[in-house]
C-alpha cells in the first residue's frame, strides 16, 4: 500500500465531500483542482450532484482497494 496514494485520495474525498456539502447550501458552482499545477480540475453544480456523487463513491472504493479495507457487508444468520 502506498501511503502518498492513500492519503492523495483522502483528500480527494475530503475535497468532494466539501464540494458535495457547498453545492447543498446553495452555491452555484464549485471547482476542484487535484494538482499542483491546476492540471486536473473538475466543475460542479447542481445538476451535476448524482455525478459528484459516483464520484466520490469510485474515489471511496479505490482508497478501500489501495488500502484493502472492502465496504462493510451485512452478515446474514440463519
Amino acid at each position: 500500500m502506498s501511503s502518498e496514494a492513500a492519503l492523495t485520495l483522502q483528500a480527494q474525498i475530503a475535497e468532494a465531500k466539501l464540494a458535495k456539502h457547498q453545492l447543498a447550501m446553495g452555491k452555484q458552482l464549485v471547482t476542484l483542482s487535484y494538482s499542483a499545477e491546476g492540471t486536473n480540475t473538475q466543475q460542479w453544480s447542481p445538476a451535476s450532484l448524482p455525478v459528484l456523487e459516483r464520484h466520490i463513491a469510485q474515489l471511496e472504493a479505490d482508497l478501500a482497494r489501495l488500502t484493502g479495507i472492502g465496504r462493510r457487508r451485512p452478515i446474514y444468520i440463519s
